[in-house]
């Protein structure tokens, strides 16, 4: 099936740019893809699929705001309707500190 997609593929990034200085992406599976045999979604015995990923930040304390989009043939992504991708934030907490 040489010139066609096998997987969807998902890409994680910073949405403002602290944020993208602030962290690092670490993926799993490290090729950041959903196989397609997991679509479309058909009922019955379904494992979800799923990508999954580790922040390593560079700052404690921070707010990280990241935006992960799909990507595939004809995905369509749109910041303001949220289609084609997910918007979430992080706050990486300095363990190291006590709370008083």
């Amino acid at each position: 099936s040489e010139g066609f997609a096998t997987h969807v593929y998902m890409d994680c990034f910073g949405r403002y740019p602290a944020d993208k200085e602030g962290m690092e992406l670490k993926f799993y599976p490290e090729n950041q893809g959903i196989p397609l045999i997991y679509f479309p979604y058909s009922g019955g015995n379904y494992q979800i699929p799923m990508v999954a990923m580790k922040v390593l930040n560079k700052n404690v304390n921070q707010l990280l705001h990241i935006e992960c989009r799909a990507w595939y043939n004809e995905v369509i992504h749109s910041t303001k309707d949220k289609a084609g991708l997910t918007q979430f934030e992080v706050f990486v907490k300095d363990e190291d500190k006590k709370e008083e």
